[in-house]
């Protein structure tokens, strides 16, 4: 795959990983869920489960003999939702979703809490295939980085909680591609 671009929040294209964990509990990182109920989003997910995999790993242990026990809800919206009604003690969620999710549902925000929250890393990106023809790859490329510039794109950008979408590079992914080595994701 080839990079396209990288969206934008809030000035930033960042985003962390947050370990969350119901709003009355003692908790106050990551490392006090251990012998916990946890949710991870999706198995191949870096916020919900690759950052919380390293964690573990740093302490010598896997996810089978860290946690209790373990879930996938296969969506961040899930994972936070899943903490609030107590279904589990905690849960490693993407920062730019928790942050649309509470924009939409602050009753269910008020009943969790984040207690950790990772080192940022570059926004997932928009990529295209390799092999497509040069000129329609630049307007591909041209097309999401100008989109903030009419009023329709800012509409479309509007809707997604996007400001706008940035020129990125390969080894702004460097981060990811070590985190996920050192837990022995492919």
């Amino acid at each position: 795959m080839e990079l396209v671009a990288a969206p934008e929040f809030d000035g930033r294209a960042a985003y962390a990983s947050y370990i969350i964990v119901p709003a009355s509990s003692p908790a106050k990182n990551f490392y006090d869920l251990e012998g916990k109920r946890f949710a991870f989003s999706d198995p191949m997910s870096m916020s919900g489960r690759l950052v919380p995999l390293y964690y573990i790993t740093q302490r010598g242990k896997t996810a089978e003999t860290f946690f209790r026990n373990y879930i996938f809800t296969y969506s961040h919206d899930k994972s936070i939702r899943a903490v609030a009604d107590g279904l589990v003690d905690g849960a490693a969620v993407d920062s730019l979703v928790f942050a649309a999710f509470a924009k939409k549902h602050p009753e269910i925000i008020a009943k969790v809490k984040v207690v950790q929250r990772s080192e940022d890393f570059m926004s997932p990106p928009v990529v295209m295939r390799p092999t497509l023809d040069p000129a329609l790859k630049e307007k591909i490329t041209s097309t999401f980085l100008k989109m903030h510039e009419t009023e329709a794109g800012r509409r479309i950008l509007a809707e997604l909680g996007i400001e706008r979408f940035v020129a990125i590079t390969d080894e702004a992914y460097n981060p990811v591609r070590e985190i996920a080595r050192k837990v022995g994701y492919p």
